[in-house]
């Protein structure tokens, strides 16, 4: 961490705030006099947002002050988990609020940070959940050395042709070396704004190798590619940093000016003279202080002229294939030579100063007209991986099968990682799939690579929706093919389709979709002109939702069945009925074994996806129960209840959206902890972040008790996660 010390960023983060929104005062719970215990505060963490270089914005709610005065609350944060409200990183509000928002300022640059809300009232302490965020990377950057400055410019990463392209080879003659042109993606990095000076030499090395002595403040010449190793390994024990040498890879596309170039012939213009001191410009023998001529698109002066710069790299021929970071390749002996860049004062510019000319010499060879400029790694990403060691034995690569993401109708996103070559080059490496498990490489359906990367990331396209594939990944180099694990996944219906159906061993899930909307959540005045409402169901609340599958029927006895084994109903009557009996944590071991089976996501309804579904989403005609203001006609309640026990899905009407049995027949497990309704609108929300005694939402009513009191669509109930009851069920939806 010694980075810190020579960085302009500072290193205590003090944050300025103001409140977000005031909800008003906090609705206090009954006093001590009442009798009432008083418990700690339950309060939220907001997730991070505007995050940038050096600050963040983060919010807190306090969902319950716990029958007592909120005396303290704020957000605490650090580079360690588990902040605490002793630290001095914190923002602190006085409690008189629901909710606040803050700026945290003052950050350390690609560093992650911990934070969580805490609220403190008599009986004691109570944090949320805590977040981390990353902050972001600085444009520039100052490393102070005893009083002399390394001034960096970022150098964001990307994609760029290098060699000598098309257009350059226009503007002027090139050599064979220079060719073929390849594609290379680097990942971001610092480069010195100007080359290494003498005076930074003598501070670290102790004297001064330079056969041209006019200014301690020109570049440093004279030494060999070897002793610019010893430099760099003693500056970086001086600073804490990871310095190096520039690939030639990192060298040309910061001369090309990164993802600001303008296609220049030198870097900065396609004048030499302008950016550069050349043999055309130059009146008197030897290199000038940097930054007399003018910089490059990134900032950056005398990439140019002024003297030769070491790069990291053996001198090579150029690939044909793309390339992702390359650094050339490892040494061979003593023979080897290492690059050098930028052509010097004392050479013609066409000739030698382009950004693509390539030029080599000895490690240990110096020269009068040779000096160096350094890159520096992200401090927060710590010292450049070791390149692992080649196998001396040849066996089968080993290739990681990645998880399919961004699952579509017709297409999903895959990727793989090939962490060994086997001591061999991987010839061809690939994604197979297929609609039938154990998927070969002789398949037509598969994405092939060439193998000389180790990471690739490809789309699977021309799938059918509502299909299961099996697919994972090979890669075959001379000791045969290896595979990766295999995986399945399940493609969705089009969302213009309205139902869907997945199929588990002859049992059939069937699915309708419910179309993304906003609707007012809780008691309206519309809902309360009906039939009562209890306090839990207030305040009527704005809820902006995304667009979902949702289950037409409750979870059978007989689906239960075929995933878990066992059958937790306490009144069986239909192996068609809703399932009962199982308590919140029993259904999301269920929900996992079901999307293992199915490749699918599946989950418990949250509560607003729940209310939504049940009113009827954006088909909704306002009814008190779902599909009608009569339960009988939609569901099996206490009124039209001849036989105790649920009934098969299916035997009453349907809501707006084409669902059953949400109103009655069994209560319905929600994903969400219960808790006190929020004021302002709401996005996806997924209820609060903990509660006291792990309560959990259930929803809808059931089969022996009364509709007006229990089945409503607003009605809330709640239960511990661990509570199971004959007339509690579930019921999932799949989000798209």
């Amino acid at each position: 961490m010694k980075y810190l010390n020579f960085l302009t960023l500072g290193v205590l983060a003090v944050a300025s705030c103001m409140t977000f929104s005031a909800c008003g005062d906090i609705e206090k719970e009954p006093s001590p006099n009442d009798g009432t215990e008083i418990t700690v505060p339950v309060v939220v963490t907001g997730e991070a947002s505007d995050v940038t270089e050096n600050s963040a914005t983060a919010s807190i709610t306090i969902t319950s002050d716990g029958g007592a005065q909120i005396t303290s609350c704020g957000i605490v944060w650090d580079q360690e988990p588990n902040p605490t409200e002793d630290l001095p990183t914190k923002v602190t509000f006085d409690g008189a609020e629901e909710t606040y928002t803050c700026q945290l300022t003052d950050l350390n640059t690609s560093t992650t940070y911990y934070y969580r809300a805490y609220a403190v009232n008599e009986a004691g302490i109570a944090y949320g959940k805590e977040y981390s965020f990353t902050t972001g990377v600085a444009t520039t950057m100052s490393v102070d050395v005893n009083g002399i400055t390394i001034e960096l410019a970022l150098v964001e990463g990307g994609t760029f042709t290098m060699g000598a392209t098309p257009d350059l080879i226009a503007l002027a003659q090139h050599d064979p070396d220079e060719l073929p042109a390849h594609e290379v993606t680097l990942d971001t990095y610092y480069m010195a704004k100007y080359e290494v000076t003498q005076e930074l030499w003598i501070e670290i090395m102790g004297t001064n190798p330079s056969q041209m002595v006019r200014d301690n403040k020109c570049p440093v010449d004279g030494m060999s590619y070897l002793q610019c190793l010893q430099f760099i390994e003693k500056l970086n024990e001086r600073t804490g940093l990871y310095f190096n040498l520039p690939t030639e890879a990192q060298w040309e596309y910061a001369a090309r000016g990164g993802n600001k170039s303008q296609g220049f012939l030198y870097s900065g213009s396609n004048d030499a003279t302008e950016v550069g001191w050349v043999e055309e410009n130059m009146s008197a023998f030897g290199q000038h202080p940097g930054g007399e001529k003018a910089p490059n698109e990134l900032g950056i002066y005398d990439m140019t002229g002024n003297i030769n710069e070491w790069c990291r790299d053996v001198y090579a021929a150029y690939p044909e294939e793309p390339q992702v970071n390359p650094k050339g390749p490892k040494p061979s002996g003593s023979s080897a030579q290492y690059v050098v860049r930028g052509g010097s004062f004392l050479v013609e510019s066409a000739r030698w100063c382009r950004n693509t000319k390539r030029i080599r010499y000895p490690e240990n060879y110096a020269q009068m007209d040779i000096g160096l400029r350094l890159v520096l790694r992200d401090p927060a990403l710590g010292p450049e991986p070791e390149e692992p060691e080649p196998e001396p034995v040849i066996t089968a690569p080993v290739v990681v099968t990645g998880e399919v993401s961004d699952i579509r109708e017709n297409s999903a996103t895959a990727s793989m990682s090939i962490t060994s070559d086997g001591g061999a080059a991987v010839t061809v490496c690939g994604i197979v799939w297929d609609d039938e498990p154990n998927p070969t490489e002789d398949l037509a359906t598969k994405i092939t690579f060439d193998g000389t990367e180790t990471n690739y990331t490809c789309k699977l396209t021309g799938l059918s929706a509502g299909t299961t594939y099996y697919y994972r990944a090979y890669a075959t180099n001379e000791a045969g093919t290896a595979y990766g694990d295999e995986y399945s996944f399940t493609t969705v219906a089009s969302p213009s389709e309205s139902t869907m159906s997945v199929d588990v061993n002859g049992i059939t899930i069937d699915l309708i979709l419910v179309e993304g909307g906003t609707f007012t959540m809780g008691a309206t005045d519309d809902l309360i002109a009906l039939a009562s409402c209890l306090d839990d169901e207030l305040p009527a609340h704005e809820v902006t939702l995304d667009s979902y599958y949702m289950a037409k029927y409750e979870v059978t006895q007989a689906l239960w069945i075929e995933i878990m084994g066992d059958n937790p109903s306490m009144v069986i009557k239909n192996n068609e009925c809703p399932v009962d009996g199982m308590t919140y944590l029993q259904c999301l071991e269920f929900v996992t074994k079901l999307n293992e089976r199915t490749g699918m996501q599946f989950s418990l309804p949250t509560e607003a996806q729940w209310e939504y579904a049940a009113r009827g989403g954006n088909k909704s005609q306002g009814f008190l129960y779902s599909g009608s203001n009569n339960a009988t006609e939609v569901g099996w309640v206490a009124e039209n209840m001849s036989a105790f026990g649920q009934h098969p899905g299916g035997e009453k009407a349907p809501n707006e959206l084409g669902i059953y049995d949400m109103t009655g027949n069994v209560n319905e497990w929600c994903l969400d902890f219960y808790g006190p309704y929020p004021e302002d609108p709401q996005t996806n929300p997924t209820g609060p972040e903990q509660n006291e005694y792990t309560l959990r939402v259930v929803r809808g009513g059931d089969f022996h008790n009364d509709s007006v009191v229990w089945g409503r669509n607003t009605r809330r109930q709640s239960y511990p996660e661990n509570y199971a009851v004959l007339d509690i069920g579930l019921r999932i939806v799949l989000n798209i």
